[in-house]
């Protein structure tokens, strides 16, 4: 079994971040959220439920997510490299679109399908600006 020792960006106190010996044939996703159990045992808001993403540093100030499927050897990360673990934000599927969001490719429905309440259809009889996509907050 193949294991690199990889520093885990935790902060902005660098005399602070842990280095870890990692095992090189797991994922990524399994990787993040064991390291993020040890980094966060201590603290009582920790979410269990959350999922977690490893991302390497590439640059001075740069950092790209890793595929939460490859493993670190697939990927090619090499002991001396810069970790971070950070919480996913996605709450649905990644395939899963927001409501009343669509992608550009994506049909568009005919007037029948779209839900307006009366006012949406005042607002939009009012004033129809064609090419554009309008989403109110």
């Amino acid at each position: 079994m193949d294991k690199i020792i990889v520093t885990i960006v935790t902060n902005a106190d660098k005399s602070k971040w842990p280095d870890f010996e990692l095992p090189t044939h797991f994922p990524c996703q399994m990787i993040a959220e064991k390291v993020s159990r040890m980094i966060k045992a201590s603290d009582p808001h920790r979410r269990t439920d959350a999922r977690y993403l490893l991302e390497i540093k590439v640059g001075e100030h740069e950092w790209k997510i890793l595929s939460s499927d490859s493993t670190l050897f697939e990927l090619g990360v090499k002991s001396g490299a810069y970790l971070r673990v950070q919480r996913s934000f996605s709450t649905g599927g990644e395939i899963q679109t927001i409501e009343g969001w669509r992608s550009l490719n994506q049909q568009q429905l005919s007037e029948a399908g779209h839900v307006h309440t009366a006012n949406e259809k005042k607002d939009k009889n009012k004033s129809e600006l064609k090419g554009y996509v309008w989403k109110t907050l």
